[in-house]
């Protein structure tokens, strides 16, 4: 993992991105994006995880679905989701979940991406603020070099400047 983009990493924080990248066979981390909010970690966590509210900040995502989830039932690792976007979809298998401070998921189908692990972390700041940090891991066998870095840090900026705007919240590149 390249330092300039794990530096907000708080020490638990980095325990369990070595740990999931370790266990997932992750390939490089390919961007980072940060944000602060006022809202506390409780009051996040179902916007990082839940479709209807994704929608509202991942990049053309259109909807989805979580198999074998009973309505009302929570997000547990090992589950299934599908998400569309709109023509293209993919298969993401959820790696791991602590509410209200760690979320990650692989994409097992659909793009084409090999060793994917994508991470989101809620951490409370000793300011009162709460980072959201969106983390994503990954080889492409189509798309490569500074093209592939590009296309994934201009997904991951896009999504993290929506998610502040909805959180109220604003981007930084700052822990």
């Amino acid at each position: 993992m390249a330092d300039t983009l794990t530096e907000c990493l708080t020490p638990t924080e980095r325990a369990d991105m070595r740990s999931l990248a370790a266990r997932t066979n992750a390939g490089p981390l390919q961007a980072a994006g940060h944000i602060l909010t006022l809202l506390p970690a409780e009051a996040i966590f179902a916007t990082l995880t839940e479709i209807e509210p994704m929608a509202r900040w991942m990049p053309g995502l259109q909807g989805g679905t979580y198999d074998d989830r009973p309505e009302g039932d929570p997000i547990v690792a090992g589950m299934t989701r599908r998400l569309d976007f709109g023509g293209q979809s993919d298969v993401e298998r959820i790696v791991a979940v602590e509410a209200p401070r760690l979320f990650a998921y692989q994409i097992v189908g659909g793009f084409p991406i090999d060793n994917h692990l994508a991470v989101l972390s809620v951490a409370k700041l000793s300011t009162g603020e709460t980072r959201v940090s969106w983390y994503q891991h990954f080889r492409s066998p189509r798309i490569t070099g500074v093209l592939q870095r590009w296309q994934v840090r201009r997904f991951v900026d896009s999504g993290m400047t929506a998610l502040a705007a909805l959180l109220g919240g604003q981007r930084t590149d700052e822990c």
